[in-house]
């Protein structure tokens, strides 16, 4: 596992052990037998987790809390004998993450090291949503569309912004679920709390699942692809969700959950439920409230729009002056079917911006590297009889060996002719024929 771990530890046989145990577990692995050494070690490295044993001082507390106040980006887990258990519980009382009673038990030991990297790369992520969440919101406000569906929605999440209940955003992948997501979170009582977010809980071990619970205290805790969840992952959330309470720190010690809950899900979860793959208790508590965002290719009306959002986006982040698309462009992106929804299409807009030198961006800047992205359209689309229009569930490809043949037709075989209006090279379109068995 990646981090760095310092071990402060002043019997040698014990140091030793502890640093050829640690090393086959974590990336980078120090080892100082006292406080002296320890401070050195901080100016020179930076450390994720301190594993300190507490025969080092007799003010254990106050030596805790010197550190954390002097190095909060680092988390402390103590070693401590049988007769040091009540000054270690004042310590974690103090600030450190945990303490790990001697003799130690490996497996449990490194647990805990792991639980306190993990804790600090998700103190660290939530503290960028702290920081950036004001100016996100004051910058960037959620793009609702003009299509009825997406009213829709847009009714539906004002109507449950004052409530807490949990939510599940329905939707295709790439649909915006985690935009969405934020948004009811920016209109809710909760606005002014940390947005939390859970991506690949299926990556993630129980004990770390709990720890996230933990830190998204007093905050919105959005769970994407739900269905990923271990099942008893999903048996620690119906538990918190049932009980209105959490384990603290993955222990026995039970807290009030003070968390508002949004899952996100891109497959049926009922069918999940059938198949045994998926809590049906659960099941029937997170849906109460759903949200379906339709797909891009279910609201074509919004394409437009949404594209001109990311234009103006990228233009700025990369100091273009482009005003639009031309007739060609919007044509293309209003008649493909975007597959991977609204992320699909930002992607898009990105490379048309970079690849853009003129004032407007034409369909031939949907492509990429002309060696490898489908040609999707032609540099005379929008005086020629070649369309840059989809046909209905046309593949890119499909699209692409259509417009191939109808500007070699059109030129009468000119294979350099045809390379020039379609933006590519006389190469490239010879490979491209062959693919397609347009030449011989």
């Amino acid at each position: 596992m990646t981090g760095n771990i310092l071990i402060v530890q002043p019997n040698a046989g014990l140091l030793t052990t502890l640093d050829i145990l640690l090393k086959k577990h974590f990336s980078k692995v120090l080892s100082v037998p006292g406080l002296d050494e320890m401070t050195i070690a901080f100016e020179q490295e930076e450390i994720d987790v301190l594993l300190l044993d507490m025969s080092l001082c007799s003010q254990e507390s106050r030596l805790i809390a010197g550190l954390l106040s002097a190095r909060s980006d680092v988390e402390i887990v103590l070693l401590a004998t049988f007769a040091q258990a009540g000054a270690a519980v004042e310590g974690v009382n103090s600030g450190a993450f945990d303490y790990v009673s001697k003799p130690w038990n490996n497996d449990r030991l490194i647990i805990s090291i792991k639980n306190a990297i993990m804790a600090k790369r998700y103190k660290k992520a939530a503290g960028r949503i702290d920081m950036l969440k004001e100016g996100l919101q004051e910058k960037v406000s959620y793009f609702w569309g003009i299509s009825p569906s997406m009213k829709r929605v847009y009714n539906e999440v004002h109507k449950l912004s004052h409530t807490e209940v949990p939510v599940l955003i329905n939707g295709e992948y790439g649909c915006g679920k985690e935009l969405l997501a934020r948004e009811i979170h920016s209109i809710s009582r909760l606005s002014g709390k940390s947005f939390f977010i859970s991506m690949e809980p299926d990556q993630a071990s129980d004990a770390n699942f709990s720890l996230k619970l933990e830190l998204a205290q007093q905050g919105t805790f959005f769970i994407n692809n739900i269905d990923r969840l271990s099942l008893s992952g999903q048996q620690i959330l119906l538990d918190v969700i049932k009980s209105g309470k959490y384990k603290k720190g993955g222990e026995n010690v039970l807290a009030e959950n003070s968390l508002r809950f949004i899952f996100g899900c891109a497959v049926d979860l009922e069918k999940r439920v059938l198949q045994g793959e998926f809590l049906e208790e659960l099941y029937n508590r997170i849906t109460v409230l759903q949200i379906n965002i339709p797909s891009l290719k279910e609201r074509r009306e919004d394409i437009h729009p949404l594209a001109s959002v990311f234009l103006e986006k990228y233009s700025r982040k990369y100091d273009k002056k482009i005003k639009g698309f031309t007739r060609a462009a919007v044509d293309f992106l209003k008649n493909y079917n975007w597959p991977g929804n609204v992320s699909e299409l930002a992607v898009t807009i990105e490379k048309a911006v970079v690849l853009c030198d003129k004032m407007e961006i034409s369909p031939l800047h949907f492509q990429t590297l002309e060696e490898h992205a489908p040609i999707r359209a032609t540099a005379q689309a929008e005086n020629s009889a070649v369309s840059a229009v989809a046909v209905e569930n046309e593949t890119l490809e499909q699209m692409e060996m259509r417009i191939i043949r109808a500007v070699l037709a059109r030129n009468r075989g000119n294979m350099s002719l045809t390379a020039q209006q379609l933006g590519i090279t006389r190469q490239t379109l010879y490979n491209k024929g062959k693919k397609y068995r347009l030449i011989d």
